[in-house]
């Protein structure tokens, strides 16, 4: 599928840019909820007490695709069962949600 195809290359793409920046970066980190869901953003980078949580996706054009695909992911990663989970592997740091959205 091309949109998977590419949404890989732009999560690698952040990947290296972030490991050359000094980051420590996983992706796909299995995130694992106190209800038993699984979350898996495209990468979680972690640096001094920042975590940054960053998931890309494409988005065909249409009304306002871009902002409400961006809202989603945002709001879906900024959960608080979301956060408890991060910081459960990374105490005492904070954590910044990030989306990388490309439209078609």
């Amino acid at each position: 599928m091309v949109e998977e195809e590419m949404r890989l290359r732009l999560a690698d793409g952040s990947l290296q840019i972030a490991e050359k920046k000094g980051w420590m970066v996983e992706e796909e980190m299995r995130l694992r909820l106190a209800d038993g869901s699984l979350r898996k953003p495209d990468l979680v980078m972690a640096q001094g007490d920042t975590i940054v949580v960053c998931d890309v996706t494409i988005v065909w054009e249409g009304p306002n695709p871009l902002t409400m695909a961006y809202h989603q992911k945002v709001a879906y990663y900024s959960q608080q069962p979301v956060l408890d989970a991060i910081h459960d592997r990374f105490p005492g740091r904070s954590v910044v949600v990030l989306r990388t959205t490309l439209s078609f």
